[in-house]
């Protein structure tokens, strides 16, 4: 029922999910008495769930909020990767201007020593 990619506690979840609906569908009352092997098996709720369930976050709520935070997650550090990239070229663009109006101290030998 479940496996590494479908959680155990999803699939047990649609099935109990499933086993809800079907205990309360009048259609399927007397099910106890029902002798052919596959009295039930077209079962409309059956075929719409295995068709819903595929992917488990379409089901669990839990794991569609962990995809959302995964998603979030990688959207902030992609803004903080670029927020770096910006905040380095503004300060080499500083440094660089900074460099050129600094007058350069060339040294000039004096008439006098002081004594």
């Amino acid at each position: 029922v479940a496996d590494k990619a479908y959680p155990a506690r999803v699939a047990f979840a649609v099935i109990g999910d499933l086993l809800e609906k079907f205990s309360g569908d009048p259609a399927t009352r007397g099910w106890e008495a029902e002798t052919k092997e596959q009295a039930f098996g077209g079962w409309p709720p059956i075929a719409a769930a295995l068709t819903e369930c595929q992917d488990p976050a379409s089901f669990d709520k839990i794991i569609r909020i962990q995809k959302d935070l995964d998603s979030t997650q990688q959207i902030l550090h992609q803004t903080i990767d670029n927020s770096k990239d910006f905040l380095l070229q503004s300060r080499i663009s500083i440094v660089i201007r900074n460099v050129s109006f600094t007058p350069s101290h060339t040294h000039t030998p004096r008439a006098h020593p002081l004594p």
